[in-house]
């Protein structure tokens, strides 16, 4: 209310920083994503900001953490990639995906997860998992076409020499 009654006061910066950081400690003593995202918008211009901002990504981070999914680090992902905690959070929701994928053992999901994923470190593993899976297929479909397609489509696959031996 001191602000509005008078707003060309000496002492208008010192209210506007006390009452800055009165807000600001509410948001700590919440501690939540909330908390910091309200006092962020509410408070664009305080000294705090660069803090709460801080604040704020650590708690996202953590309640990714905490749910521990694949929506939750993806979300967090969109928001902060650019922030320390962003290549952890990659990682994190790349190994549930990929544990996703494992369950699947398709080739049309490995082939998704190294192509949307294709800095990860489960990349080499993925690439393998599908290779089995598709020469299993391809044997599987008792055909020269589907070995032969097989051949075509994973010519690196360590399965290619046996599969070859095979028409």
């Amino acid at each position: 209310h001191y602000l509005s009654r008078y707003p060309d006061s000496e002492m208008l910066e010192q209210v506007i920083n006390m009452r800055d950081s009165l807000e600001f400690a509410k948001a700590i003593a919440a501690n939540t994503t909330e908390a910091y995202t309200s006092f962020i918008k509410t408070f664009p211009r305080s000294r705090q900001i660069d803090t709460a901002i801080s604040l704020n990504i650590k708690k996202s981070y953590e309640k990714a953490q905490e749910r521990n999914a694949i929506k939750d680090y993806q979300d967090f992902l969109n928001r902060y990639y650019n922030y320390d905690q962003g290549e952890g959070a990659l990682t994190l929701r790349d190994n549930l995906q990929f544990e996703e994928i494992k369950q699947t053992n398709t080739v049309d999901a490995y082939n998704k997860f190294i192509t949307w994923s294709p800095n990860t470190s489960k990349k080499k593993e993925a690439i393998s998992l599908r290779d089995k899976k598709a020469y299993a297929d391809a044997m599987e479909a008792k055909t020269i076409e589907g070995i032969d397609e097989f051949i075509y489509r994973y010519p690196a696959a360590p399965q290619v020499k046996e599969a070859s031996a095979m028409r």
